[in-house]
C-alpha cells in the first residue's frame, strides 16, 4: 500500500467516526424531543420548598442522575452532591416526604468573582460572553440541574416552580437568571414562561463551549429577565415607605 492510499484510508476512518458521532448526537436530541413533547399526567398537590434536609436532597440527587442518564441518554453523569450544591439554594418539589423534582439556584452578586456552575464547567465568564447585558453591574443567577419526574412536570406545576424561583431571586435583586440546556428543553421552558407571563429569551447565536459532560448534545444559553419585576418591587417599596416625621417646635 502506498503512502497516498494509507492517508486516504485514514481520512476515511476519521470521516466515518465523525459521522457516527454526529448521528449519535442527533439521535439523542430526537429522543429528548419525543420525551418532552409527551403531556404530563395530572399530578397530586405538590409542595415546594428550599431545603437542606439530607433525605430530600438525596432523593433529588437520585432523580437528576436518573433523568440525565436515562432521559438525556448520557452515560457518565454523576448526580451526587458537588461543591456547587453546597454553595447554592436547592429548591425541591415534594408530595409528603417524597421528592418529585427540583433544581439548583446559584447567585452571583456584582462584586463576586466566584464562577457559577456553567462558567466553571465551560471556563468562561458570562459577563464577557454577553457583554451587551452589562452583567458586571447587576446580580444574576444560574438555574441548573433541573430534574422532575415526568408525571410532575405539567404547566401548572412549572408555573408554581417559577413563582418560587422568582420570589427567591427578587430578594437578592437578581436581574437575569441564565440556563444552559438542549434546545428542545429551552423551547419547552419558553412555552412555560409564556404561560407564567415571564420574559424568556433563547440566545441561539451565543456559542457555548463544548463540555465532555454533554456527550455531544448541543447546548444553548437562555435566560429569564426580571428587570421589570425589580422595577415594580422598588416602586412598591417607595410607596410603602412612611414619610419622615416633621419635628415640631414651639412657636
Amino acid at each position: 500500500m502506498t503512502d497516498i492510499q494509507q492517508i486516504g484510508e485514514e481520512r476515511a476512518r476519521k470521516t466515518l467516526t465523525l459521522l457516527e458521532e454526529e448521528k449519535g448526537a442527533a439521535q439523542k436530541e430526537k429522543e429528548l424531543e419525543l420525551r418532552f413533547s409527551r403531556p404530563a399526567r395530572q399530578a397530586e398537590k405538590v409542595t415546594f420548598e428550599f431545603t437542606r434536609d439530607p433525605a430530600l436532597l438525596q432523593q433529588y440527587y437520585r432523580i437528576r442522575e436518573q433523568m440525565y442518564n436515562d432521559v438525556w441518554h448520557l452515560t457518565n453523569f454523576d448526580g451526587s452532591e458537588d461543591e456547587f450544591d453546597r454553595q447554592s439554594h436547592i429548591l425541591i418539589a415534594r408530595i409528603g416526604k417524597q421528592c418529585v423534582g427540583g433544581l439548583r439556584i446559584g447567585i452571583k452578586l456584582p462584586r463576586s468573582t466566584a464562577p457559577l456552575p456553567m462558567e466553571a464547567a465551560g471556563d468562561f465568564d458570562l459577563r464577557k460572553l454577553v457583554p451587551e447585558m452589562k452583567l458586571e453591574y447587576v446580580a444574576y443567577a444560574e438555574l441548573s440541574r433541573y430534574a422532575f419526574l415526568h408525571e410532575y412536570s405539567s404547566h401548572e406545576i412549572m408555573a408554581e416552580l417559577s413563582a418560587n424561583i422568582r420570589r427567591k431571586l427578587l430578594t437578592y435583586d437578581v436581574h437575569y437568571a441564565f440556563m444552559k440546556s438542549p434546545l428542545i428543553i429551552a423551547r419547552r421552558h419558553r412555552v412555560t414562561s409564556a404561560y407564567t407571563g415571564e420574559i424568556y429569551k433563547i440566545l441561539s447565536k451565543v456559542n457555548l463551549p463544548e463540555h465532555e459532560e454533554h456527550e455531544g448534545i448541543r447546548m444553548v444559553l437562555s435566560y429569564i429577565d426580571y428587570t421589570d419585576e425589580l422595577g415594580k418591587k422598588k416602586r412598591a417599596a417607595k410607596v410603602q415607605k412612611p414619610a419622615p416625621e416633621v419635628e415640631k417646635t414651639d412657636g
